[in-house]
C-alpha cells in the first residue's frame, strides 16, 4: 500500500512532533532544586498589615476597642503578597481570643511585650521570613454605648 504524499513542511512538522513527544518519555526529567539566593546588598522588605481592629469584652459585653497599625519586617527575598495574609489571618485570631477574654485593657498592654508576643505569632506562621514587627499606632477607644 502506497503512503499518501505530504507536502515536506508537513512531514517534517510531523516528525519534529513525533520525535519530540518521544523524547519525552525517553529521557529522565533533571532534578533541579529551586533556591533562593540573597543578594549581600538586599534590603529587608517591609510588608504593611493594615489596621486591626478588636473588640474587647467585659461581662458579655463589648466595652472597649483595639486598633492597631502594624508594619512587617521581612527577610530579603521574601515577598510580603504571599506572607501577609496568612500572618494577618494568625494575628487577627490571636488577638480576637485575648479581646474575647479581657485580655487587651490599656492597663494590661506592654507596648514592648505586645510586639514581642505579635513576633512570635508572626514567626509561628512564616518561620524566619519575618525578623521583626514595627508598632506604628495602637489605640483603645471605650464603647460609650455598652
Amino acid at each position: 500500500m502506497p503512503l499518501p504524499k505530504l507536502a515536506l513542511p508537513a512531514l517534517a512538522g510531523l516528525s519534529l512532533f513525533v520525535a519530540g513527544a518521544a523524547g519525552g518519555y525517553l529521557t529522565a526529567p533533571s532534578e533541579k532544586v529551586a533556591v533562593t539566593v540573597a543578594d549581600a546588598d538586599a534590603k529587608p522588605a517591609m510588608g504593611d498589615l493594615g489596621t486591626l481592629i478588636v473588640p474587647i469584652w467585659q461581662h458579655g459585653k463589648v466595652v472597649a476597642f483595639l486598633a492597631t497599625e502594624l508594619r512587617l519586617e521581612l527577610a530579603p527575598g521574601n515577598s510580603p503578597d504571599t506572607i501577609l495574609p496568612p500572618v494577618r489571618d494568625r494575628l487577627l485570631s490571636s488577638l480576637y481570643e485575648q479581646g474575647a477574654k479581657g485580655q487587651l485593657a490599656p492597663s494590661g498592654i506592654q507596648p514592648a511585650r505586645f510586639k514581642a508576643d505579635l513576633l512570635r505569632l508572626a514567626q509561628e506562621v512564616a518561620g524566619p521570613k519575618v525578623t521583626g514587627v514595627e508598632l506604628v499606632r495602637l489605640v483603645h477607644q471605650e464603647n460609650r454605648r455598652a
